[in-house]
């Protein structure tokens, strides 16, 4: 189980430079890492559905309504960073929905349920080969501020792309096989043959 320091701390060993203690003791290391850490998490867990940060919530609409075209406006939770995709995690969001800012506008009466991902839980919940690629990322991200070598973040760019890779194809494992969307062609091309097709005169 990893904490941000101690993945802080991996992506500083990656570099080779002096370890923290925490990211507010005032040294060059825990200052660069300070000033990209939580933006280079939360871009990591927007990039991949991860299952460890996958959360369910059931919303109730907000008091006040929006001022025009749809009924009803829901918050969405503090720790939402994206709508999961539709698949097997959730039933669609309706089709009449729409985000603005930290809203949800539609005409779907509470509670609205939604399947999302989160940066709410410790990072110690995080799976051991995202925090790997997370570290990997991170050393990018700090390597030319600490070391000015343009030829050592390349390397560690590289490194980042294999255990970011390795972190996918375990998380697919974990997540199973995934329903697609059935959009209007795809239905359509299922009813094609049956002798209950609508429009089998016209094929």
């Amino acid at each position: 189980m990893a904490s941000q320091v101690d993945i802080a701390n991996r992506a500083l060993q990656k570099i080779g430079a002096a370890r923290i203690d925490s990211f507010d003791e005032g040294t060059r290391e825990a200052n660069a890492v300070k000033a990209c850490y939580e933006s280079v998490r939360d871009s990591e867990l927007q990039r991949n559905l991860w299952t460890f940060s996958i959360r369910r919530a059931s919303l109730a609409a907000d008091t006040a309504t929006p001022a025009f075209g749809r009924s009803y406006q829901y918050s969405l939770p503090a720790d939402y960073l994206r709508k999961a995709p539709y698949d097997r995690f959730s039933a669609p969001m309706p089709d009449d929905a729409l985000f603005e800012g930290r809203k949800v506008l539609t005409d779907y009466a509470a509670p609205l349920e939604i399947v999302y991902v989160s940066n709410a839980e410790s990072e110690e919940t995080y799976d051991p080969l995202f925090v790997e690629a997370l570290a990997a990322r991170l050393a990018v991200e700090i390597c030319e501020e600490l070391t000015q070598s343009t030829s050592k973040r390349a390397d560690l760019s590289n490194d980042y792309l294999f255990h970011i890779s390795q972190a996918k194809s375990a998380n697919s494992i974990q997540a199973g096989p995934k329903t697609p969307e059935v959009d209007e062609w795809v239905y359509v091309r299922q009813l094609e043959g049956s002798p209950n097709h609508p429009y089998r005169t016209l094929w």
